[in-house]
Protein backbone atom coordinates (compact mmCIF):
# COMPACT_ATOMS: atom_id res chain seq x y z
CA UNK A 1 0.00 0.00 0.00
CA UNK A 2 2.81 2.40 0.90
CA UNK A 3 4.66 1.59 -2.32
CA UNK A 4 1.56 2.37 -4.33
CA UNK A 5 1.17 5.74 -2.59
CA UNK A 6 4.85 6.56 -3.14
CA UNK A 7 4.51 5.68 -6.81
CA UNK A 8 1.41 7.87 -7.23
CA UNK A 9 3.17 10.71 -5.42
CA UNK A 10 6.15 10.40 -7.72
CA UNK A 11 3.91 10.47 -10.80
CA UNK A 12 2.04 13.52 -9.53
CA UNK A 13 5.29 15.33 -8.73
CA UNK A 14 6.55 14.66 -12.25
CA UNK A 15 3.28 15.97 -13.67
CA UNK A 16 3.57 19.05 -11.47
CA UNK A 17 7.11 19.75 -12.70
CA UNK A 18 6.01 19.31 -16.30
CA UNK A 19 3.10 21.71 -15.85
CA UNK A 20 5.33 24.24 -14.10
CA UNK A 21 7.75 24.09 -17.05
CA UNK A 22 4.90 24.64 -19.49
CA UNK A 23 3.62 27.56 -17.42
CA UNK A 24 7.07 29.13 -17.45
CA UNK A 25 7.23 28.77 -21.25
CA UNK A 26 3.83 30.42 -21.64
CA UNK A 27 4.83 33.27 -19.34
CA UNK A 28 8.07 33.76 -21.29
CA UNK A 29 6.13 33.88 -24.57
CA UNK A 30 3.70 36.38 -23.08
CA UNK A 31 6.58 38.66 -22.12
CA UNK A 32 8.00 38.32 -25.63
CA UNK A 33 4.62 39.21 -27.10
CA UNK A 34 4.38 42.33 -24.98
CA UNK A 35 7.82 43.42 -26.18
CA UNK A 36 6.78 42.90 -29.82
CA UNK A 37 3.47 44.69 -29.36
CA UNK A 38 4.53 48.05 -30.92
CA UNK A 39 5.97 46.24 -33.92
CA UNK A 40 2.87 44.09 -34.29
CA UNK A 41 0.69 47.20 -34.07
CA UNK A 42 2.70 48.82 -36.88
CA UNK A 43 2.42 45.68 -39.00
CA UNK A 44 -1.36 45.54 -38.47
CA UNK A 45 -1.66 49.21 -39.38
CA UNK A 46 0.30 48.71 -42.60
CA UNK A 47 -1.70 45.60 -43.48
CA UNK A 48 -4.95 47.53 -43.02
CA UNK A 49 -3.69 50.34 -45.22
CA UNK A 50 -2.67 47.85 -47.89
CA UNK A 51 -6.10 46.21 -47.76
CA UNK A 52 -7.83 49.57 -48.24
CA UNK A 53 -5.60 50.45 -51.19
CA UNK A 54 -6.20 47.05 -52.78
CA UNK A 55 -9.98 47.50 -52.43
CA UNK A 56 -9.81 50.91 -54.11
CA UNK A 57 -7.58 49.53 -56.87
CA UNK A 58 -9.93 46.63 -57.55
CA UNK A 59 -12.93 48.97 -57.60
CA UNK A 60 -11.14 51.23 -60.09
CA UNK A 61 -10.29 48.23 -62.28
CA UNK A 62 -13.90 47.11 -62.19
CA UNK A 63 -15.18 50.58 -63.13
CA UNK A 64 -12.63 50.83 -65.94
CA UNK A 65 -13.73 47.49 -67.37
CA UNK A 66 -17.37 48.55 -67.18
CA UNK A 67 -16.87 51.70 -69.25
CA UNK A 68 -14.33 50.37 -71.75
Amino acid sequence: MLDKEKHETKIKKNMLYTLQDKLKEVEDNKIGYIEENPMMKTIRLLENRLDKVMIKYNEAQSIQQTYN
